[in-house]
């Protein structure tokens, strides 16, 4: 966040999500060694996605691991340019370059990186915004999922006696 705030200082961090583990205060700590309490907002769990998701210009999300990446589904739906952590299955939802950016997991400065050329080149965040969010609307719609979901059922019915 510093290296992002020193290009773009009306930069502000939202950190939105359930905390069941207490990780906020470690978080809140760091925002505060950093001397980042004035770029950094602390909003826990979100229960309107759509006007969280508006209310933002690159939503990244740093995660080591991940079950499926639903929150990145939603930002991309919502048309906005997404940074990843470069791990499946998040790679198989962003397209790198594309409809998103990868970033190392664990590397804070792979992540700044890649926020800083989406913030410096506006233009390309919301074209890439606009091509995940017609990726989501291709592959990830509920009828797409409903067809798919059939179509295994099928696939495994025809196999048995």
């Amino acid at each position: 966040m510093p290296s992002i705030v020193q290009q773009f200082p009306q930069t502000i961090l939202l950190i939105a999500g359930h905390d069941p583990w207490g990780y906020r205060q470690v978080l809140e700590r760091m925002v505060a060694q950093l001397g980042m309490n004035d770029h950094v907002r602390f909003l826990g769990f979100q229960d309107d996605v759509l006007s969280f998701m508006h209310a933002i210009d690159v939503f990244a999300f740093a995660s080591r691991s991940e079950g499926f990446g639903q929150v990145v589904i939603e930002a991309m739906a919502a048309g906005k340019s997404v940074v990843v952590s470069r791990i499946a299955p998040l790679t198989e939802i962003v397209v790198d370059g594309k409809t998103g950016l990868w970033a190392e997991p664990e590397i804070p400065e792979s992540f700044a990186e890649k926020i800083l050329w989406l913030l410096s080149h506006p233009e390309e965040a919301k074209a890439m915004g606009q091509r995940g969010k017609e990726r989501v609307c291709t592959l990830f719609s509920a009828s797409r999922m409903a067809e798919e979901t059939v179509r295994i059922y099928e696939t495994v019915l025809s196999g048995l006696p």
